[in-house]
């Protein structure tokens, strides 16, 4: 009755529409779009440069008359209501039964409020879900009227992929569950077709914000209360190639963030200049296993910040005991282009792991990852499942290495502090990872071992005791190694680097997650012939330069409209709550978390 209801206000609305364009009062001008095959493709002039938009996912099995009361979703829509709903909801999949969740909505949010549901597994695995999400009216609110479809998916799934603008942003939907012959794949998936299409879609958008939304995470994270990673090898990592090229994409079109679901826990994590944002779950009581959770994204013209509301299940569900911001994307000014100077013939600079994910161990036994450890242990490393000391090896990697392609290498060392004593007989072999640009370390089974490594390699033999927590250590001279990187084609200028280590003995140093300030320090010095190039002015260009993608993500052009500079953070490790008396009021560029009780 819901739908047939919005159905009928949105023939309603469309009629009031028409009379207006009769009388020349037009809502927004209409262009066709160069995307073959869309359903309804209309390109977007206008619109607003300052609103917000909620999220909330994976409340499945919680939502409808059966659970009407605030302790489930029907609690969440209600905080959602009273911090002010916005423009529209999406949800990113496991909202089985979704006729239930568009109740609950209707019955709290609004009858006419606009909702954008995502396939996840289990609608996947529901006929009924499936059936109702093809029928779902994603245009209820009227033809031409914000928010409004852009284009349907490819063959297999048009009706549950599906891309939509509002004001000076683009959003996209993905069913990462179809194939070209209709809802049959049960394991998440970028394949070719929904590839291509979203290719298109996004080289086709011009607005200043891209949001693309699915449902399995492209890189499980930690989560921001245990330190756990869910669903890993279970999400688009399953199918690294094309997980590699997806993520390669986003970044060359300047998509701000990709928001998901399927771990009921949340995190956010910038990876390459992508934000991958995990909801967590909206099912109040009903899932005590993490704190129930949604979001509010707010974009004032250029700038994207993301508000993350939490109840950690104390029996009153007001979504105020935990709470985060984030500043996903700063307004940075364009209207006075500037010289893009080149790097100086001479330089040195150091640079930190910035990121829980940049530096990690491997269990030789299985492959088994720790991105979220306290220290590193060269050799041998503990806390590994059957206890004692197991062999390990360790992958580090630094982003933003700002040495030109092909640069002359003078020196390069690592440096680690100490964060435990150790005397023992301890000898490592460093590695560079070659690749034109490192891509972040995930959780996926041998993702160090697994990496390409450099013919050249530097040996630290017979290390000295550590004897003093907090002292300070170098590598070898690391040139070698660092300019076999620098010298591949691929290689540019702000790139990321990545260091395998591997070897006997034990010696144990900080991590960004033991202590962020004393994390490993890439130290290079370097010579560039770059110092009698021409000051180049920025490019004014009005479309986007198409990237081939490949496996490894490429830097994003900055001066284009449609993807400005991204002057945002380097990413930082998923935040955690912390006890204070009460929360944090302050917008701050990192996460930072507060908890009342």
């Amino acid at each position: 009755m819901a739908v047939q209801a919005r159905r009928w206000e949105a023939l309603i609305v469309f009629i009031v529409i028409s009379l207006m364009a009769v009388m020349m009062l037009p809502l927004h001008v209409t262009a066709k779009s160069p995307l073959a095959g869309a359903a309804d493709s209309r390109l977007q002039q206008g619109g607003p440069t300052q609103f917000s938009f909620a999220v909330s996912a994976d409340e499945r099995g919680f939502a409808g008359a059966g659970y009407d009361s605030s302790d489930y979703y029907r609690g969440v829509l209600e905080a959602i209501d009273a911090r002010g709903k916005g423009a529209f909801m999406v949800s990113p999949g496991d909202i089985d039964a979704p006729v239930d969740s568009r109740w609950t909505i209707d019955h709290v949010l609004g009858a006419d409020y606009m909702w954008y549901p995502v396939v996840g597994n289990h609608e996947e695995e529901t006929s009924s879900d499936i059936e109702y999400l093809r029928n779902y009216d994603y245009d209820a609110n009227g033809a031409g009227v914000e928010p409004d479809i852009f284009n349907y998916g490819p063959s297999g799934c048009p009706e549950t992929t599906y891309s939509f603008d509002y004001g000076n942003a683009h959003f996209v939907v993905l069913n990462e569950y179809c194939d070209r012959f209709g809802d049959n794949v049960l394991d998440g998936d970028i394949r070719d077709h929904v590839y291509n299409w979203l290719q298109a879609d996004l080289q086709a958008t011009t607005k200043e914000h891209i949001f693309v939304f699915g449902h399995e995470p492209a890189y499980p994270q930690p989560d921001a209360d245990t330190g756990s990673s869910r669903h890993v090898g279970d999400s688009l990592d399953k199918y690294p190639t094309r997980r590699n090229r997806f993520w390669n994409l986003l970044k060359n079109e300047g998509v701000v963030a990709y928001v998901v679901g399927h771990t009921h826990r949340y995190s956010a994590v910038k990876i390459d200049g992508v934000w991958q944002v995990d909801a967590g779950h909206a099912r109040g009581k009903g899932d005590t296993s993490a704190p129930s959770t949604f979001l509010i994204f707010h974009v004032n013209n250029g700038e994207v910040t993301m508000d993350v509301y939490r109840d950690v299940h104390d029996g009153v569900y007001d979504y105020d005991d935990i709470t985060y911001h984030e500043t996903l994307k700063y307004d940075v000014p364009t209207a006075t282009p500037t010289p893009t100077l080149p790097a100086p013939a001479t330089g040195t600079l150091d640079i930190r792991v910035g990121n829980g994910a940049d530096d990690v161990e491997e269990l030789l036994a299985d492959g088994s990852i720790k991105t979220t450890s306290s220290d590193l242990e060269f050799g041998q490393g503990d806390g590994w499942p059957g206890g004692g000391d197991q062999t390990q090896k360790i992958g580090i990697r630094f982003q933003g290495v700002q040495i030109p392609q092909g640069a002359t290498i003078t020196s390069a060392y690592i440096e680690f502090e100490t964060d435990e004593t150790s005397t023992e007989a301890t000898s490592v072999t460093f590695y560079g990872e070659a690749s034109d640009d490192a891509v972040a370390f995930s959780a996926t089974a041998y993702d160090v071992s697994n990496r390409t490594r450099t013919s050249a390699s530097v040996a630290w033999n017979s290390i000295p005791a550590w004897d003093m927590v907090n002292e300070k250590h170098q590598s070898p001279d690391l040139s070698a190694v660092v300019q076999e990187i620098v010298n591949r084609p691929g290689w540019g200028q702000g790139h990321s680097m990545a260091f395998i280590i591997e070897g006997a003995g034990k010696r144990v140093a900080e991590s960004y997650n033991g202590e962020a300030a004393a994390a490993p320090l890439l130290h290079v010095v370097y010579d560039s012939n770059a110092s009698t190039a021409t000051p180049t002015p920025v490019p004014t260009a009005t479309t986007i330069p198409t990237e081939v993608p490949t496996l490894t993500p490429t830097s994003i052009p900055t001066a284009t409209p449609t993807a400005p500079p991204t002057a945002t953070p380097e990413p930082t490790a998923t935040p955690t709550a912390t006890a204070t008396a009460t929360p944090d009021p302050t917008a701050t560029p990192t996460a930072t978390a507060t908890a009342t009780p």
